[in-house]
C-alpha cells in the first residue's frame, strides 16, 4: 500500500475530506506521485495509519508562485514560509503539491462499519 506520512496533523487539515500537502521537489519522487495519481495511499500520522485517501492531483511549482490562500489553507498560518524554512524549503525552492480525497475509510478516532464509512 501506498504510505503518505506526516509528522502531526498540522492546522487539523487531515480532518476534512479533501486536503493538501505541499513537499519539498524532488524529480524521481514527483514522477512517482504521478504515477499513483487516483491511487488510495494510507496515510500516516506520528508513525499510525489514520485513514485512506485518493491521491487526486500532483503538480509542482516554487513555493513563492502558491497562490496565499492555498498556502494558508495548507499550513493554516499566516507566515507560511516560516513553516516551510522548518522543512528545509525556501521560497525560492521547487515544491510538490499534492491534492487528496479522503473518504475516511479508515479512521483510528471514530467507530466505522463494514463498509468504511465513518457515520
Amino acid at each position: 500500500m501506498n504510505k503518505l506520512r506526516f509528522s502531526k496533523d498540522w492546522n487539523h487539515k487531515l480532518q476534512c475530506r479533501v486536503f493538501t500537502t505541499i513537499r519539498k521537489f524532488n524529480l524521481k519522487k514527483y514522477t512517482w506521485y504521478q504515477s499513483k495519481i487516483n491511487e488510495v495511499f494510507d496515510v500516516e500520522v506520528s508513525g499510525i495509519v489514520r485513514f485512506q485517501a485518493r491521491l487526486c492531483s500532483v503538480m509542482f511549482k516554487k513555493l513563492n508562485e502558491i497562490e496565499p490562500y492555498l498556502l494558508f489553507l495548507d499550513t493554516g498560518e499566516d507566515e507560511p514560509f516560516k513553516i516551510f524554512k522548518k522543512f528545509g524549503i525556501g521560497e525560492e525552492d521547487e515544491v510538490i503539491i499534492l491534492l487528496l480525497d479522503s473518504k475516511k475509510l479508515y479512521f483510528v478516532d471514530f467507530p466505522i462499519n463494514k463498509q468504511g464509512d465513518s457515520s
